[in-house]
């Protein structure tokens, strides 16, 4: 039998760093007026975190899974039941192509002064001609 190789994983937070960075999240002096509030939700969280309740609402996994009493994530299974209906969408001859425009560029007019980048302009550029050929297009924009 194969053995198993572990040891990609990174240790689990201590309690310490994992509130600091669950806090993190709540640096505005505007949220200081719920501190009481943080902190109880950051104990629910920590409590979470080391009981590993990464899937926790589940639910049967059902007809067509090796073991359909399996716990599945809820949450998993709404994400299979939309692919899967974009799957069937996708997979009629009659459905238009789609793209996926990427625009890579950290910069915006709100990071740097100026305008707009030359990879946004592009994208925006790239989006127009392929709408004007009948395709779907979807742009990730990651500045």
């Amino acid at each position: 039998m194969t053995p198993i190789r572990k040891g990609q994983a990174p240790a689990s937070l201590e309690r310490a760093a994992f509130g600091e960075r669950f806090r993190a999240f709540f640096f505005d002096p505007a949220f200081r007026i719920e501190d009481a509030s943080i902190q109880r939700l950051e104990a629910i969280a920590w409590v979470a975190y080391t009981e590993g309740r990464k899937a926790p609402v589940t639910q049967k996994a059902g007809p067509g899974y090796a073991d359909p009493d399996y716990d599945l994530s809820s949450e998993w299974v709404a994400t299979k039941a939309r692919l899967d209906a974009a799957q069937a969408s996708w997979s009629l001859p009659g459905t238009p192509s789609r793209v996926l425009l990427v625009c890579g560029s950290a910069r915006n007019d709100g990071t740097c002064p100026g305008e707009i980048s030359k990879s946004y302009r592009l994208t925006r550029i790239a989006r127009e001609a392929l709408e004007q050929q009948h395709m779907q297009v979807d742009v990730l924009d990651l500045s």
